[in-house]
């Protein structure tokens, strides 16, 4: 197998061309790119809805969940948390890098406690699947750490 440095813009963009419109993953791609389109579109009492939430928590394509799946239906079926977690995402990011890790990180911090007072466990993953649908310019799809470092190396070069 060839090594493809992904550091360089060219050999990214062959890599991106060389993947062919008949491969597997392509219903994957449009089902991501079909959920973040009707993200995008939802006005704030379709945010709000308990049906968008079953939506982005439950029904989200970025990926599995994994072996187990942790219990969301406490805090979406509140309208309180429903309201809220709207309204939290749908701020517009800082422009400064440094200050937009800083708000994520933050809003990420606030999920998991408003979670945390409404159910049992913790579903970080299904955050991490809900911010790469509400924010795909910042949030990979890949939620394997090992395969999300494997990623990390081969743009950034790090071992």
């Amino acid at each position: 197998m060839k090594t493809v440095d992904l550091k360089e813009d060219e050999s990214l963009k062959q890599v991106l061309q060389d993947i062919s419109p008949a491969d597997e993953r392509l219903d994957w791609v449009n089902n991501i790119a079909e959920m973040i389109d009707y993200v995008a579109k939802a006005d704030m009492t379709q945010r709000k809805s308990l049906a968008f939430h079953e939506k982005i928590w439950e029904e989200n394509p970025v990926s599995a969940i994994g072996m187990g799946t942790v219990d969301v239906r406490p805090a979406i079926e509140d309208p309180e948390f429903r309201a809220w977690f709207a309204e939290e995402l749908n701020r517009p990011l800082p422009d400064n890098k440094e200050a937009r890790a800083s708000h994520l990180v933050g809003l990420n911090n606030k999920i998991q406690e408003q979670l945390k007072s409404r159910c049992s466990r913790v579903a970080k993953m299904k955050i991490f699947r809900v911010f790469a649908i509400f924010y795909p310019r910042y949030f990979s799809t890949i939620t394997y750490w090992k395969m999300a470092l494997d990623c990390h190396r081969a743009f950034f070069g790090h071992k």
